[in-house]
């Protein structure tokens, strides 16, 4: 199976006159120039693993080490490891006060009915008191923020090496652990063992942003940007083959027919279950049919089942109709080598609503 970036051009070359949902020509120099239209036309907000599932038929497992990847070894992280030593000689810290028990001295404020209490229940001693004293403490809002973000660079790591090598080589992955080792380092530094791991407020990290040690804590602010949303379209297109790309165009080319003969399609959105939809328009990558072993993957329009061949260069139109029809469950195939095939599928699918 040839999956050369050449294959796709070619074919493109043949159908760069039709105009896609966004009325803009599809480049033929670009064979993932579908890909970006449909991203930029799905409806937000977006949850990019099931958008990377639905449009790349990725798993989430291949999501979450990818996303762990970007986070562990991107510049926000490594610029708050690097900031990190000096960040721990100035952290911001407070004052608590708290109930000790002292015997023979006093260490501030006596608490008298905590006092009587106490030498109640010791024989009537006279040297027990109960104290209100006074120590430093480091769970402080900006502190916290800090926190977040280590444990973010850290399970980021984590994420990363835990499957399969993907996309990502070696030397990445190596980053990865070497960062995420770091930040448990700094985690269990005695300053930082005290200080909350719940997620930090919007009220925490505004604190943190606006103090006089903003640009201290400004890198772990910079971290838990990053890691609310690292996966980007850029990210994704690495594993796209020539196929998908392909049937990108396809459902593009489908749509901007169906529209333009009032098909009523809506805007294109990912659902849970990883399949693409615009109205009764449905595109199921062959991964995602694959993972609940159900053969009907494809463009799904009413009785329709349209798609590109199997194999990107084939030239036997023939066996690749009757391999679409065998897994169509009943659908009329449609392969689509060029433009007139998606005009004959697009008659054949307002027929079928008519």
């Amino acid at each position: 199976m040839s999956n050369s970036r050449a294959d796709v051009t070619e074919a493109a070359s043949t159908r760069s006159s039709t105009r896609s949902s966004g009325h803009r020509r599809i480049d033929p120099a670009d064979p993932n120039a579908a890909t970006r239209l449909l991203w930029e036309n799905l409806s937000r907000p977006l949850a990019v693993r099931d958008a990377a599932r639905s449009l790349f038929g990725l798993s989430f497992d291949v999501t979450r080490q990818l996303a762990g990847a970007l986070v562990a070894t991107s510049v926000e992280a490594e610029s708050l490891l690097l900031a990190m030593p000096e960040v721990l000689r100035n952290l911001s810290i407070t004052t608590v006060q708290t109930a000790e028990r002292c015997q023979g001295e006093v260490r501030g404020p006596i608490l008298w009915s905590e006092t009587v209490s106490a030498r109640a229940g010791t024989a009537g001693a006279t040297d027990v008191f109960i104290c209100l004293t006074a120590r430093r403490a480091y769970d402080t809002p900006q502190n916290r923020v800090l926190v977040a973000a280590l444990t973010a660079v850290r399970r980021a790591a984590a994420d990363a090496d835990a499957v399969a090598r993907q996309a990502y080589d070696d030397e990445v992955l190596l980053r990865a652990r070497v960062n995420g080792d770091e930040a448990r380092r700094f985690l269990e530094h005695r300053t930082m063992r005290d200080v909350s791991r719940k997620r930090p407020s919007r009220r925490d990290i505004a604190k943190a942003a606006a103090g006089r040690r903003s640009q201290q804590y400004q890198p772990a602010i910079d971290v838990l940007r990053r890691n609310r949303d690292p996966i980007e379209l850029k990210h994704l297109l690495p594993f796209i083959d020539a196929r998908t790309a392909w049937q990108h165009w396809a459902i593009v080319t489908l749509a901007a027919q169906l529209r333009k003969r009032g098909a009523p399609l809506g805007g294109f959105r990912v659902t849970p279950s990883g399949d693409l939809r615009a109205g009764r328009l449905t595109f199921r990558h062959a991964n995602v049919a694959g993972e609940t072993q159900n053969p009907l993957h494809g463009i799904l329009f009413e009785r329709l089942l349209v798609d590109v061949p199997d194999i990107v260069s084939t030239t036997d139109i023939d066996a690749a109709t009757d391999a679409l029809a065998r897994r169509a469950q009943g659908r009329i195939p449609v392969i689509v080598t060029s433009a007139a095939d998606i005009e004959r599928a697009a008659d054949l699918a307002l027929s079928a609503l008519a």
